[in-house]
This record gives structure tokens, C-alpha cells and sequence, in this order.
């Protein structure tokens, strides 16, 4: 795993201190730091929420002082790839697809309240539905691979025009498909 995404990072956040005159206030300090393209979400009475305002942060914004957690949500959109294995009759022949997916984040909050820090393996998931796929490459002989790899890229572009990853708070794409056989110069 590369660096995470969209969920960049997440912390518990214990119960902001009062000041002497008995106002609460959060350590900015205990926040993660936001980096260009993020944004914090906090969990807030088990509800997350994206920072309402726009601006600095206040160390005594009511979402910030009474959070539990907090979340840091990378906005900018990212390209996700994953492998996909395909066994054939030969193990010396299997071969994979390498599939690139763009990813961006719709709703913050959603993301952060799944966590999501690792959309390869929900994607492989994804592609992991279709059975048949993984194993037809097994119906071809291993001087027939070329065909074989041909008809996994066209399978996998079907399956994912016919029923795209759908992760909520995301958007994804497929970018590219890219069979990836030794030797063969697919």
C-alpha cells in the first residue's frame, strides 16, 4: 500500500480542556495538520461533519471543541491502481491486469466515517465478483494466451462500463486496462 487515500489520516481526540474562565478550547496542536487539497472532518456526537466555515481554525469552533475524532480527507482527485491476477492452464503463463482507476471524493464525511484509507482492495473486490473472469484464461491452451489476455481486457472493460465500483462519497473511473503477460508483449 502507497500512501493513504482519501482518508489521510485519523486521530481520537480526548475532551477539550476549559480555560480558567471556564470556556473550552482545543489544542490546534492536537489536529492533524491540513495539507493543501484536504479537509478535516470531525465526529461529532457519532456524526461526522466537515468543517462548516471556511478561513482558520478557531480553537473554539463548536465542532471542533466537542469532537471525538477527526479525520483528514484528501479533495484532490487521485489515480488508484490495482493487479488483478488471471490464472491459465500453465502457472508459468498466468498473467495479470493492471486496472487504473480515478478517484475523487464527493462527500467527506462519508469517506471519513468508513474510513477509507485503502480503495485497492474494495476495487479488487469489485472485480473479484465476476468469477469467470479470474479462470478464463484457464479454457485457453498456453499457446493461446495472446487470446486469452484479449479477452480478459474485454471482459473487464464490459464488466466495469456494465457495473462500476460504487463506493459512497466516491466517484470512479476506469482510466486504463493494461494486460500484463511476460514475454508476450501484451
Amino acid at each position: 500500500m502507497g500512501e493513504p487515500f482519501p482518508v489521510l489520516e485519523e486521530q481520537i481526540l480526548a475532551p477539550a480542556p476549559r480555560s480558567r474562565l471556564g470556556v473550552r478550547r482545543r489544542d490546534l496542536d492536537d489536529l492533524p495538520v491540513r495539507r493543501p487539497g484536504t479537509t478535516l472532518v470531525f465526529d461529532v456526537d457519532g456524526a461526522y461533519r466537515v468543517r462548516p466555515v471556511h478561513g482558520p481554525l478557531r480553537p473554539n469552533e463548536h465542532h471542533v471543541v466537542v469532537a471525538t475524532a477527526v479525520a483528514l480527507v484528501d479533495m484532490r482527485p487521485r489515480t488508484v491502481e490495482v493487479e488483478f491476477p488471471v490464472a491459465s492452464p500453465d502457472p508459468a503463463a498466468d498473467f495479470s491486469a493492471r486496472i487504473s482507476f480515478l478517484c475523487r471524493v464527493l462527500d467527506a464525511a462519508a469517506v471519513a466515517q468508513q474510513g477509507l484509507s485503502d480503495l485497492a482492495p474494495l476495487l479488487l473486490g469489485h472485480l473479484g465478483q465476476d468469477q469467470r473472469m479470474r479462470w478464463l484464461a484457464t479454457e485457453f491452451d498456453a499457446t493461446r494466451m495472446p487470446e486469452a489476455a484479449r479477452q480478459v481486457h474485454r471482459r473487464i472493460i464490459a464488466q466495469l462500463a456494465l457495473a462500476p465500483p460504487d463506493i459512497p462519497g466516491l466517484a470512479i473511473q476506469v482510466v486504463q486496462v493494461e494486460i500484463r503477460m511476460e514475454g508476450t508483449g501484451l
